[in-house]
């Protein structure tokens, strides 16, 4: 009895312990993750015949764009909670950088891209959350689409921001639609990856922004990804 005050406190170090290594050990494999989609920039842009200007124009933007991950990612794995607010962001930017970027990664499935945000649209949160949410859900819409990816984006009343980008592919079974929201899973092992999308951007909506996520079928026939941020 004497002893369990020591031993309910050593439970309690143990347990938050593993809490960090697991984050930090969650932070590397983002990282990892994060920055393949610079490094296919790069890779495309080394085998095409570019200006040299274009060429160190694009070298430049995707190593500061790997500069800002790494610290982001470095951010996460030392955070507890929500991250500080920054200034307001344009989420119509943002989603149109991404569009240019991952055009480029899958260039060769020559995909259309419709983008509807509204210019006056901001997201008042983390930069990096934002690139990460949004990057992450069009990179998965991309691998999957056939011809075309949605990206849309909207302020309800209530003030809470809605993300939601869709597809064109095969789209995501109900009964895989939760467990492709945990690290590692993939709802077709044959595809390249390594499950971590998703699973980051449910981190994120729902642990750091307290938000929802829902998987449901799209208009255009594939899946159709929304993320519902608070005010």
């Amino acid at each position: 009895r004497e002893l369990q005050p020591l031993t309910t406190n050593l439970n309690a170090l143990v347990k938050q312990s593993r809490t960090h290594l697991q984050r930090y050990r969650n932070a590397l494999g983002d990282l990892a993750h994060s920055l393949k989609t610079p490094l296919a920039v790069l890779s495309s842009a080394a085998g095409k015949h570019h200006s040299a200007e274009d060429l160190h124009t694009t070298v430049r933007s995707q190593v500061e764009r790997m500069n800002k991950t790494v610290e982001y990612q470095l951010q996460r794995a030392a955070a507890s909670g929500r991250m500080a607010l920054s200034a307001p962001l344009s989420v119509a930017d943002y989603a149109s950088k991404i569009r240019d970027t991952l055009s480029k990664v899958y260039a060769a499935k020559q995909l259309h891209f419709e983008v509807l945000v509204p210019p006056e649209l901001v997201f008042r949160g983390d930069e990096g959350d934002l690139l990460e949410v949004l990057g992450n859900l069009t990179d998965n819409a991309c691998k999957w689409a056939r011809h075309n990816v949605r990206i849309l984006a909207a302020r309800q009343a209530d003030g809470d921001v809605v993300l939601q980008v869709e597809d064109d592919g095969p789209g995501i079974p109900l009964d895989q639609r939760e467990r492709i929201l945990a690290r590692g899973s993939r709802a077709d092992p044959s595809t390249p990856g390594h499950g971590i999308g998703l699973a980051v951007v449910s981190d994120i909506v729902r642990d750091v922004y307290q938000g929802e996520l829902a998987i449901t079928q799209s208009e255009l026939g594939g899946a159709c990804i929304r993320v519902l941020l608070p005010h």
